[in-house]
């Protein structure tokens, strides 16, 4: 049940990516969870993920998702996000847990994103007026400035009205 961990939904866009041989860096990735949590608020009107999104210089980013993967800088993404099993005290692949009606609403949205370059991913976080544009160009720039559910909501509502 939403909203999801976020290394989970990850997870779901590198296997979808590894499922179609397309390539993904960590800006793309989190380009492309952060589309589809704008897709699933909008469609449920809940949050996909329970991460807070923060405008960063590059667009939207999730902390836990730079973080996981910031090893591999620009390179392609090797590996998958990982959790602490508190069982066992190990590192484990953070589990794909996303309910079926979810997933298969995500699906065609993510196979669409995994197609779109880095480069237009970030110009399309980017638009005037959109959530990450307010945000960046609204406030006095520092580090952790969130992106709100609400904006990214009123952004839809906006744009849906055009």
């Amino acid at each position: 049940m939403p909203p999801y961990d976020v290394r989970s939904v990850a997870n779901f866009v590198l296997s979808r990516a590894s499922g179609s041989g397309q390539i993904v860096t960590n800006l793309s990735l989190n380009k492309i969870v952060y589309f589809l949590h704008q897709a699933f608020l909008t469609k449920f009107g809940s949050p996909l993920v329970s991460a807070k999104i923060e405008a960063w210089k590059h667009g939207p980013v999730f902390r836990e998702i730079y973080h996981q993967f910031k090893a591999f800088d620009r390179s392609p993404i090797g590996s998958r996000a990982r959790r602490l099993d508190v069982r066992t005290g190990k590192y484990v692949d953070c589990p794909i847990e996303i309910e079926y009606d979810h997933e298969f609403f995500l699906r065609p949205i993510c196979d669409e994103l995994l197609r779109i370059p880095a480069g237009k991913l970030v110009d399309m976080s980017h638009v005037v007026d959109g959530p990450w544009h307010q945000i960046w160009h609204g406030h006095p720039i520092n580090p952790g400035m969130k992106i709100s559910d609400d904006l990214i909501l009123k952004h839809a509502s906006e744009q849906s009205r055009h």
